[in-house]
Parts: C-alpha cells; structure tokens; sequence
C-alpha cells in the first residue's frame, strides 16, 4: 500500500509543495490578521458606551458656543452626568477648566447640548481633555468613564 520514494524523489517531492503550502498558510495568517486589525481599527467599541463628540465652536455674541452630541449606549438610563474639561489655547496653557453638565441622558438616546463659553476666543481654543467624571447617576461613575469614547468633527483636539 505504501511505496518507497528514493532520497532524491522524496526532496524534490517536498520543495516542490513547500511554496503552495507556505503559500497557503501564509495566506491564511494574513487573513486573520487583516481581520483582527480591521476589527481593532473600526473605532467601535467593545461593549455598552457612552459616545461624545465634539461638533462644533462657534463664535456667538461674544462667547464661544460649544456644541457636543452625546449618546447614551448603556443598559440604563443616567438621571445625570457632567465632566469635568479642560480647554487649552493655542500656546499649549490652560484657558479654562470647567464643568459640562449634559444633564439627564435616557438609554440608547441620542441628545445635543450646547455650552455658552463667556469672553472666550473659539480660535484661540487648541485642545479640550475630559479631565474626569463630575457627576454620573444611574451609573457607577467609573463605568461612565471607562465606557466614554469620544469623536470629533473641528479642527482641534478632543478626547481623554
């Protein structure tokens, strides 16, 4: 049933599949590779969040509008939430640290708040960082900052 190949057939034999099954197993890590980075790269997150995303600053009556659309991905509803933020200017100092309270945020809604920010430049602002949770009802705190991504559609930097 068996049959004997000689040393030389049996080399031959063997760097002539090599290649094809390399080839293959070469084609199939690559694969899951691309499908772990993809996964890994989409943005989205892994399990029940809270989605901020910074939308807008606009002058208005000489204040900066601050505009935020904010989404609650969580199992519960949240009687309240606020952050606390930092806003630095465009030489990296600290213009402002204040509080946003985005007030109550029902589950699996989508809501929008707006921040009249007095006598301040919105182009002098360069950077916004979440520096903590102020307040989160409904929710332990810790879990309204480790489920927080955020998003954003200015020009200037916004995250934790």
């Amino acid at each position: 049933m068996f049959r004997f190949l000689r040393p030389a057939t049996a080399v031959l034999l063997a760097l002539a599949l090599t290649p094809a099954v390399a080839g293959n197993t070469l084609a199939a890590e690559a694969s899951s590779s691309t499908q772990t980075v993809a996964s890994a790269t989409t943005g989205e997150p892994e399990g029940p969040a809270l989605t901020l995303e910074l939308n807008e600053l606009r002058r208005d009556d000489g204040a900066c509008r601050i505009t935020f659309v904010a989404h609650n991905g969580l199992p519960s509803n949240l009687s309240a939430l606020a952050y606390e933020m930092v806003l630095f200017g465009t030489d990296g100092g600290i213009e402002r640290m204040t509080k946003f309270d985005f007030g109550p945020m029902p589950q699996g809604r989508t809501i929008v708040r707006r921040f009249n920010m007095p006598e301040l430049d919105c182009a002098a602002v360069s950077r916004i960082l979440i520096n903590g949770v102020t307040r989160c009802q409904g929710a332990e705190p810790r879990t309204c900052e480790q489920a927080l991504t955020t998003a954003n559609r200015t020009g200037i930097v916004f995250g934790l």
